[in-house]
C-alpha cells in the first residue's frame, strides 16, 4: 500500500520535514526520490490517503510525495506541536516514551501538543517513489478545485 508524504523544500530544492522549522537541524529528516530515509530517534509521520496529506498544510507550500512506507501503525494520543518553542530534548523524549501515550494535559512536559490530523501513521522507514504535488514549483496532478488526482 502507498501512503503519503508532505515536506518542505529549502532553497536548495531539497526535502525535509514538514513540521520542523527550518532552524531545527537535528531534527530535520531529509528525503529524496528512491532513498530511504530512517529517523535517528522516532518514527516518520505520513498519511493513508492522498486527500489526508492534501488537507494538511493546505495553506503553506509544500511538496507531496508517495511512497513506501516500513512498519506502520496508527499514531495513538497526542503529538508534539513543533514550533519554535520545540527543542531536540523535547521531541527525543517525545518518541522515547516517556511521556506517552499522553494521560493528562499537564503530562505534557512543553504545554504544546495537538491531537493528530486525520489518517496520520507513523511509520520506521520512508521511501518516496513519486511526486504528487509541488507548488513551490506549481507541479501538479491534482486538480485544485477538487483535491482530487487529475489531468
Amino acid at each position: 500500500m502507498k501512503y503519503y508524504k508532505v515536506v518542505r523544500k529549502d532553497d536548495k530544492g531539497e526535502w525535509y520535514s514538514f513540521t520542523v522549522m527550518p532552524h531545527h537541524e537535528r531534527l530535520k529528516l531529509h528525503y529524496k526520490l528512491g532513498s530511504r530515509t530512517v529517523p535517528e530517534v522516532g518514527e516518520i509521520f505520513v498519511f493513508s490517503s492522498l486527500s489526508y496529506a492534501v488537507d494538511f498544510g493546505k495553506n503553506e507550500k509544500r511538496v507531496i510525495v508517495t511512497g513506501d512506507a516500513e512498519e506502520i501503525k496508527a499514531v495513538e494520543g497526542c503529538i508534539p506541536l513543533l514550533d519554535d518553542m520545540c527543542v531536540y530534548e523535547d521531541i527525543f523524549f517525545f518518541w522515547k516514551g516517556i511521556w506517552s501515550p499522553l494521560t493528562t494535559i499537564s503530562a505534557w512536559p512543553i504545554g504544546r501538543f495537538q491531537v493528530p490530523p486525520v489518517g496520520t501513521y507513523v511509520c520506521k522507514a520512508f521511501t518516496p517513489t513519486e511526486i504528487i504535488c509541488d507548488n513551490y514549483e506549481q507541479r501538479s496532478v491534482l486538480n485544485p478545485l477538487t483535491a482530487q488526482i487529475g489531468k
